[in-house]
């Protein structure tokens, strides 16, 4: 669950008088600007950045409202067997229209 999501002002429930407003809608997702942009780090350095197409080739959802994303997939990136400390960073960008460019993520897997 995502707790620190605001909730004073939620516009999806703005005029409901019953619950789920008397019918059963789960929405329709909100596009991304055209010139989203979404940089990935690791250790400081940005190792890819991805544009609005190539992140909607990989945007599969596996189950409603879910899907895996991998941000990373080099066999050699671990040097050693004990393994080190790794920073990961997560950036998301638009020119255009900023506030319609985010992501909420619940679960991030590192093996």
């Amino acid at each position: 669950m995502e707790w620190w999501h605001p909730r004073d002002d939620w516009y999806l429930t703005e005029g409901w008088t019953e619950v789920n407003n008397g019918s059963r809608s789960l929405g329709t997702p909100i596009p991304w600007p055209d010139d989203v942009f979404i940089d990935l780090a690791v250790n400081g350095e940005i190792v890819s950045t991805w544009d609005k197409a190539q992140f909607d080739s990989i945007n599969v959802a596996i189950s409603y409202n879910e899907a895996f994303y991998k941000f990373l997939d080099d066999e050699d990136f671990i040097q050693n067997e004990e393994g080190e400390p790794v920073e990961f960073g997560l950036r998301i960008r638009s020119e255009s229209d900023p506030r319609k460019a985010g992501l909420s993520l619940s679960h991030l897997y590192y093996a």
